[in-house]
């Protein structure tokens, strides 16, 4: 756990695109990873915020990749017009 989203990251940067990857995805899982690494700071239970806080870490560098891409689509779509 924790770096699951490696491989969409490489995609996502080798195809210059993350149209297909919904915001409303990549917003629900930050909060829910934020969540469980908060209660594993808490806690003290390393064993879960570690992980949790990579995989929070790597959904953030995809929702940025996410930002990046489309604005760069919308800058194309506008010197095409």
């Amino acid at each position: 756990m924790g770096v699951q989203l490696i491989p969409q990251i490489w995609k996502t940067y080798r195809c210059k695109s993350a149209k297909e990857i919904s915001y409303v995805f990549l917003c629900l899982n930050l909060s829910g990873l934020l969540c469980m690494s908060a209660y594993g700071v808490y806690d003290n239970n390393q064993p879960l915020y570690v992980p949790t806080f990579t995989s929070f870490v790597l959904t953030s560098v995809l929702l940025m990749q996410k930002v990046y891409y489309q604005g760069l689509s919308e800058d194309a779509e506008d010197i095409k017009l």
